[in-house]
């Protein structure tokens, strides 16, 4: 660790290496008005003791909100995905500098995270999204204790709220037909459409091109998804590897995409998503939200979420005896875990029934 001690008129300074900052820079700090030589080696020896010994703390009165900007832009922006950039963004600003973004730095302490946790749980934020803000906040204390910013990570001293395990919504079949009727005239008639019977994502919904689609094979190639950053739409890689998939699509689907390219090919640009507005322009995610609420609640259907399409597509896919690894697959998750976990409560569904199958077996055996 280098330190150095500088004359300065009648009285000395010290100059020490602090680490480096987030963008790998070198940092000093600068210590001035010791009357003695001896004086300013001795408490330049005590604050290269405590560099050493992960002790020191600088007197910044850099704010929270301050360290996140600087993280968020050279570390974040910079070495994650886009899809973790935006969920990032979400957390950071609309949550964690609003909160506590005010709290110097090198006095933030676990009381006051704490406080803040709860209280979003109060306003009436889920334990997941908490959980989630959590994960977000540890990261980037970590880093300020890499760098020696903060001398301890006081997020892992925080107790968190016990995550409430999610139950998917989903339309029944009856419900999901009613739907698709009600759609047909509709401008999101399209994803709609490709969220029931594929099961996509709705970034990977927005994204689809004509040209993922094979009309002669009847397949559709997922391999990539739209996010909105910084007030723009954009496209970038799936959620996972396993994302990345082609798709058998149902016939009559086919038929109805390949009438829809018709249509487009009159007013056909250099825009070749599937779905888009009249003027062949992207259509955001909020977008679509909005007007899938309207739809629904127009004709008094259940309030789901778009995601939820892509839950009725599971459902019914192994309602239907849809063999698991198969709906896992068209699914595009990276194990046949992630299905069996998500959709338990369609499979004590079915283990009912192949209970009732199994007694009806036994009654007619006893009656023969």
């Amino acid at each position: 660790m280098k330190g150095s001690i500088i004359k300065r008129g009648k009285t000395y300074s010290i100059v020490y290496d602090v680490g480096r900052a987030l963008n790998g820079k070198r940092q000093q700090k600068w210590e001035s008005g010791f009357i003695t030589k001896r004086e300013a080696q001795e408490t330049l020896n005590d604050r290269l003791h405590e560099i050493k010994n992960n002790d020191y703390i600088p007197n910044s009165k850099l704010t929270l909100a301050e360290y996140l900007n600087d993280w968020f832009t050279q570390y974040v922006e910079k070495n994650l995905a886009i899809n973790t950039v935006c969920g990032y963004r979400n957390n950071v600003y609309k949550h964690i500098v609003p909160g506590i973004g005010n709290i110097q730095l090198t006095m933030l302490n676990p009381i006051q995270i704490q406080k803040f946790y709860n209280k979003k749980l109060t306003d009436g934020l889920s334990p997941t999204s908490v959980i989630y803000i959590h994960r977000v906040l540890r990261k980037a204390l970590e880093q300020a204790y890499k760098m020696r910013i903060i001398s301890k990570n006081v997020a892992d001293l925080v107790d968190l709220p016990r995550k409430v395990k999610y139950k998917s919504q989903s339309l029944t079949e009856e419900q999901a037909k009613e739907l698709l009727e009600v759609a047909k005239d509709s401008e999101i008639f399209i994803p709609i459409l490709l969220g029931i019977t594929l099961g996509l994502r709705r970034g990977e919904v927005l994204a689809l091109r004509w040209k993922d689609i094979d009309f002669e094979s009847k397949t559709i190639s997922v391999s990539r998804t739209a996010v909105k950053l910084k007030g723009e739409v954009i496209y970038t890689n799936p959620k996972t590897e396993d994302s990345n998939r082609i798709i058998k699509a149902p016939e009559k689907l086919t038929e109805i995409l390949e009438n829809e390219k018709n249509k487009q090919e009159i007013t056909k640009g250099d825009f070749d998503n599937i779905v888009c507005c009249r003027n062949k322009t992207p259509i955001s995610q909020d977008t679509l939200n909005k007007q899938f609420k309207v739809l629904l609640k127009k004709n008094n259907l259940p309030d789901i979420r778009f995601h939820d399409l892509r839950h009725t597509n599971a459902t019914l896919m192994l309602k239907n005896n849809i063999p698991a690894k198969i709906a896992s697959q068209r699914l595009g998750h990276s194990s046949i875990g992630i299905t069996m976990d998500l959709y338990s409560h369609v499979f004590v569904e079915m283990q009912n029934e192949a209970a009732d199958v199994i007694n009806d077996l036994f009654n007619n055996k006893a009656d023969q």
